[in-house]
């Protein structure tokens, strides 16, 4: 049988198997996964999706019948940085009986951090966009981390004609925001209050996952949110019910207490940067909080930044988050909780994630040391181990968790790459 052949949807899943590039699933997916890579942080998102972009360009300009199948893949996931003009037109297609033809295919939408063709303080063009995406799953804004970088400004309210009111998206069901638009030190606060991202949460009814971060954590760039724009602040629309997995990086915990936040169906805790500065969320969300991960320090928003004389504040976290059931951590986080805990009490805990990371033969075994000296966990199944096995089993670590699965008759250590 000819290649052409075949029925549309086979060739369109040779065509995604032909391009796929190594972050498809992670660009995609709305999901929580431990020890998620975080784009254009962790991962450089934007060189993998235009490599995979220039396949997809390629497969789709061989002959008419090869572009009506396989032009979805060009629109799955689209960056809204320049010739935004061009881009909403794309996004229209060019069917009569069809409204917004390319744009059902869009999952994902990215907001550039460098604004070069529309007004950041009135980014009606971004709101433009969005509306043409009605299946848009994911909204990321990223972040571009770099000590010294130059970051492009928070988007500021869309200007609405009178009797016009802030569109809805129910098929938005994660949004990733990393905030760089204000740098604390050189005066002034400019364009400080993020409206644009308030009002897409609060106009997202079926948001399961929500990132909040801001590149310097000791700076007061939300608590001045929280304090002069009340009225439109975050949360203070009525409960989110549909959120599940929250994750804080930076110092951001003021636009949750000021505006008493209510989540009442979160299960999941992400927590980066300086987790004492983030007892208050803590303190009101903990008892609800069954999944709980702790970022990797060294990636932190301001790795500059020299943690507080107190601590990192893990123990206070454990105290605020008694119904555990899953604890996802890196493995460099095992002196921090060997030092700052004495005897941590878990009695849903059943599952430990450790993630691989460059800790020193010294300290890697502190992890194990913790969870055998410190912390107490009857209902305990599984250690799970992210990572390559060689690499697990080479380290200092490994052994001291081998006595704990034993002494304990766990499940035996099961090691998979994240």
């Amino acid at each position: 049988m000819h290649f052409n052949e075949l029925p549309a949807e086979i060739r369109l899943t040779i065509f995604r198997q032909a391009t796929l590039k190594v972050s498809q699933y992670e660009d995609t997916s709305v999901d929580y996964r431990p020890f998620e890579a975080v784009a254009l942080r962790d991962r450089d998102w934007s060189s993998s999706a235009q490599r995979a972009l220039d396949v997809k360009m390629a497969v789709v300009l061989v002959c008419k019948e090869w572009k009506r199948i396989a032009t979805e893949m060009l629109y799955e996931c689209i960056r809204i940085q320049h010739g935004t003009e061009a881009l909403l037109t794309a996004l229209e297609g060019h069917l009569q009986d069809a409204l917004f033809d390319n744009g059902r295919w869009v999952r994902r939408v990215e907001i550039s951090e460098k604004v070069l063709d529309f007004d950041p303080f009135n980014p009606q063009m971004v709101l433009r966009v969005l509306e043409r995406c009605p299946l848009v799953e994911t909204v990321v804004r990223p972040c571009l981390y770099s000590a010294f970088s130059e970051l492009g400004p928070t988007l500021g309210k869309v200007r609405l004609e009178p009797g016009q009111v802030f569109p809805s998206f129910p098929s938005i069901k994660r949004i990733d925001w990393w905030s760089p638009g204000v740098t604390p030190g050189r005066g002034t606060y400019w364009n400080s209050n993020p409206e644009f991202f308030v009002e897409l949460v609060a106009h997202a009814p079926n948001l399961q996952y929500l990132t909040l971060s801001h590149r310097n954590q000791h700076s007061d760039y939300w608590s001045i949110i929280s304090l002069h724009r009340t009225q439109n602040n975050l949360f203070v629309y009525p409960p989110y019910k549909s959120i599940t997995t929250l994750r804080i990086e930076g110092k951001v915990e003021n636009a949750f207490i000021l505006a008493n936040a209510v989540l009442p169906n979160l299960k999941r805790l992400v927590l980066g940067g300086l987790y004492a500065q983030k007892q208050s969320i803590i303190k009101t969300l903990g008892h609800l909080v069954r999944h709980l991960e702790f970022l990797d320090f060294g990636v932190q928003p301001d790795a500059f930044s020299p943690p507080p004389m107190s601590g990192f504040g893990t123990g206070h976290v454990f105290q605020s988050c008694p119904n555990l059931e899953e604890f996802c951590a890196p493995l460099s986080l095992g002196t921090t909780l060997l030092q700052e805990n004495t005897n941590v009490v878990l009695h849903n805990l059943r599952c430990i994630r450790i993630k691989m990371d460059s800790s020193t033969l010294f300290t890697s075994p502190d992890f194990g040391y913790f969870i055998r000296d410190k912390l107490t966990s009857p209902e305990l199944e599984r250690i799970c181990l992210c990572g390559k096995p060689e690499a697990w089993k080479e380290n200092a670590c490994y052994k001291v968790l081998e006595e704990i699965v034993a002494q304990r008759n766990l499940a035996p250590l099961e090691c998979y790459s994240a």
